[in-house]
């Protein structure tokens, strides 16, 4: 690979029940600080009462008029995804509307299930319900639904949402994909995009993880599953590359990276210290270990397992 050719990273932002920015997620991390925090009680089985929630809401401070006007069609991932993606710009100290918008590459991982409850329809469903409770007047369910369910809804369940609004916001118009593959997907994008940019079909691109995981459904169907936590020692029950895991606890964030091809300009321009290379192969997206499965399905992953496993030790989280 030639060095003109060599992909760095030159901005990184970050949003998670942790805070907002990474000032706020290290000083965390030194801390020992948890996200996870208890969101409901009473009669909701113990693991749907964990959770990391974001406390923020709606847009970024700085977020143009034309994006101002969309924010009622935007998914609650998607809200999330341009936070880590307008700090990342910035820390990048690229001025992305000045680079023609098809030399600028997005890829997108993405997790929205926050209307798989279908919770938008359940005023209309009330009002169309005959008097025994069960049985549904059709006719009256879609007169209901104009006056009572959101006519934007399906924008919001779209799985590519955050592409149109990162792309209205930075104008770009080259390369993209959206990834929707459960737990391995933000490193698939963060993949695809290093190979957009070492082949030359780009020269800058964005990179964005987003998810939102936190609604009664979504944990209801995890927890059927087998996937998350009995929590049974509350919000301290899952622990970074823990053996003794028994599954893991849900949360909502997003994370983003500025990758540029160019390694001197990226140097002079970003406020990193030092951009970081990401020169070289990558292990196959699929071999890498899933936080939501119960054991690593490759040697490789075996390795990259046991050397976290050594990391946690070190750490020694609380």
């Amino acid at each position: 690979m030639s060095r003109r050719r060599e992909v760095v990273i030159t901005g990184m932002g970050i949003i998670s029940s942790l805070g907002t920015g990474l000032d706020s997620h290290w000083q965390h991390l030194v801390k020992k600080t948890t996200g996870i925090r208890q969101v409901t009680q009473g009669r909701v089985a113990t693991p749907l009462q964990y959770a990391g929630r974001v406390e923020v809401s709606g847009l970024p401070p700085d977020a143009p008029d034309a994006l101002l006007k969309q924010e009622r069609l935007m998914s609650p991932s998607s809200l999330l995804g341009l936070w880590a993606v307008d700090e990342a710009v910035r820390q990048s100290g690229l001025d992305l509307l000045q680079i023609r918008p098809g030399r600028k590459a997005l890829y997108i991982g993405a997790g929205d299930y926050t209307k798989v409850g279908y919770h938008d329809y359940y005023p209309a469903l009330q009002d169309a319900r005959l008097e025994d409770g069960k049985t549904i007047d059709y006719e009256l369910l879609n007169r209901a639904t104009l006056h009572k369910v959101n006519p934007f809804v399906l924008l919001e369940w779209l799985t590519n949402n955050l592409v149109a609004f990162v792309s209205l916001r930075y104008k770009v118009q080259g390369p993209n994909t959206i990834l929707a593959s459960h737990s391995p997907c933000g490193g698939q994008a963060l993949e695809l995009a290093i190979r957009s940019l070492v082949r030359g079909d780009a020269d800058v691109a964005i990179v964005v993880g987003a998810c939102c995981w936190v609604t009664p459904i979504p944990l209801f169907e995890m927890d059927t599953l087998g996937l998350l936590s009995q929590c049974r020692d509350g919000a301290r029950s899952f622990r970074p590359f823990d053996r003794r895991r028994d599954g893991f606890i849900a949360g909502e964030g997003a994370a983003a990276l500025v990758l540029d091809s160019l390694l001197e300009r990226a140097r002079r321009r970003s406020s990193l210290k030092r951009p970081t290379s990401l020169a070289g192969e990558m292990p196959p997206s699929s071999e890498r270990f899933s936080v939501s499965a119960t054991s690593p399905r490759s040697a490789e992953s075996a390795a990259w397992a046991s050397r976290w496993r050594r990391v946690n030790r070190r750490w020694r989280w609380p």
